[in-house]
């Protein structure tokens, strides 16, 4: 059987001054860490962290991908987003698409109060165990090392 799914990178970026987690407030409610998919061309996954995270953060600055966290895979489909975006789904159970998710560490200046973009309705730094919260597919990636 044929499974498609894509691949997305996510950066956990710590508040400079403690071990805060940056999320991002998605329109429809939901936290998400900043980051996206890789489109087509690009070359490497810290190539598409970086440039997700001059999208989502306006006035993000010296901008570093650190180790590798993890990857998870997400527990859900993504469905209708993945038509949207061409993808043939008639051939997958329930018509979906997975996501695969890899975190890296992220070190970088944020203007105070953070700028996000139009995708996102605010931002929040929040605990570990806040962010294992809104993750818990993830949550054993934001354990303390």
């Amino acid at each position: 059987m044929i499974k498609y799914f894509h691949v997305g990178m996510k950066g956990v970026i710590r508040h400079p001054k403690d071990d805060r987690v940056l999320l991002m407030k998605m329109h429809n409610g939901a936290w998400d860490l900043p980051g996206g998919r890789l489109d087509e061309g690009e070359r490497g996954f810290e190539e598409t962290l970086t440039r997700e995270l001059h999208e989502e953060l306006p006035g993000i600055r010296d901008v570093t991908v650190g180790r590798q966290l993890g990857a998870v895979r997400m527990a859900h489909d993504l469905g209708p987003r993945a038509l949207e975006q061409g993808v043939d789904t008639s051939m997958l159970p329930g018509g979906g698409v997975r996501l695969v998710t890899v975190l890296y560490d992220v070190r970088a200046s944020l203007p105070d109060p953070v700028q996000v973009s139009d995708e996102h309705a605010s931002f929040a730094w929040t605990t570990r165990a806040g962010a294992a919260g809104a993750f818990p597919h993830a949550s054993h990636l934001f354990v303390p090392q």
